[in-house]
């Protein structure tokens, strides 16, 4: 049979058949004793013609004053344009294995469920119509040699000395050129091997490769629950979410809440006159707090500012977030400066 991107029509006798898809698994589907195609998945229709149904599937390297991938990167046999950049392709749901090569190293797979979703399955994806891919930054170090080199696909500025370069977790055969000596990214983030032989002019040089460990900006934080209601007086857990290593990987990050302020006295008019508002969780580390729902009932609603700090073991950031007690149940609280320490009483 014919191969290509193409409509075509072909001949087949009754029963069962595949189609492969872009270097992914197949599909069957039947043939009747009537010539027609039942319709049992979503792929078929039932008459004469086979109908694929499609998902438009964001990729997003990232943004590249964020440390986001910047190399070359295709989808096999679906857009096989190697280039950087956020594109949007063209995918069957419910199949699995595409193959989306990065930067001349070696592939990693992917896949689409029936809904057009991408399962969380990796570092690499997300539960949505988004393949979002993580980074992290990789410092080489050309020791001894002091003339130009670059990777390969993914900054191809042919630069001497030490240099840091965004590269993917989880992806093997990155390429140093000249010498074309290769090394891999496992999906821990950590270069392997650390210190590579490459050959130049038949000299060998020891390149020495880490990985660089950055913490997110801590603005990157939110409060959960950011609002609270009824205001009935009473003290409603909040904990800290959303402040992720820069590297995007798997570290473990500690947040300490450092204080909580508020825009309203702490025992005022119309509030119930209780206090404290807010109790940081003791112990180490301190990542929750207690805040209480209340506001002046005249007023324009409560905003609390929970201030904490953030590390990873070797990088720290600081930050805060807005917990509101809105003034109505559909209203806004309004910030009307933090005048008052929640913690006192």
């Amino acid at each position: 049979m014919a191969t290509g991107p193409r409509p075509r029509t072909v001949e087949l006798p009754p029963g069962q058949h595949s189609i492969v898809l872009a270097n992914a698994n197949s599909f069957r589907f039947d043939v009747d004793a009537e010539g027609n195609i039942p319709e049992a998945d979503s792929h078929k229709s039932g008459n004469k013609t086979l109908t694929f149904k499609t998902v438009r599937i964001a990729i997003d390297p990232g943004d590249r004053d964020q440390d986001g991938y910047t190399g070359n990167y295709s989808v096999a046999s679906v857009d096989d344009e190697d280039a950087p950049g956020p594109r949007t392709i063209v995918l069957i749901p419910g199949v699995t294995k595409y193959i989306l090569r990065i930067a001349n190293a070696n592939s990693f797979r992917f896949d689409v469920d029936a809904k057009g979703q991408i399962p969380k399955a990796d570092s690499h994806k997300s539960g949505n119509k988004t393949l979002t891919f993580k980074t992290v930054r990789i410092a080489i170090d050309p020791d001894g040699y002091t003339g130009p080199y670059f990777v390969k696909g993914v900054d191809n500025r042919n630069l001497p000395e030490r240099r840091t370069f965004v590269l993917m977790p989880g992806v093997n055969g990155y390429i140093i050129l000249p010498g074309g000596s290769r090394f891999d990214v496992d999906a821990e983030g950590v270069p392997k091997p650390p210190d590579l032989s490459v050959t130049i002019n038949g000299v060998t040089y020891k390149f020495v490769l880490t990985a660089i460990n950055d913490l997110s900006n801590c603005a990157a934080g939110f409060a959960s629950p950011d609002g609270l209601w009824p205001p009935n007086h009473k003290f409603e857990q909040v904990v800290i979410d959303g402040v992720l290593d820069k590297d995007s990987l798997d570290k473990t990050v500690t947040l300490q809440i450092t204080g909580v302020t508020q825009d309203e006295p702490v025992n005022g008019l119309g509030d119930g006159d209780t206090s404290p508002d807010a109790i940081i969780q003791g112990g180490s580390p301190a990542d929750t707090v207690e805040i209480r729902a209340e506001r002046a009932g005249a007023g324009d609603g409560r905003v609390y500012v929970v201030s904490f700090t953030a590390s990873d073991g070797s990088e720290s950031c600081t930050g805060a977030v807005t917990v509101g007690v809105p003034p109505s149940k559909h209203g806004t609280a309004v910030d009307s400066g933090q005048d008052y320490d929640s913690t006192q009483r």
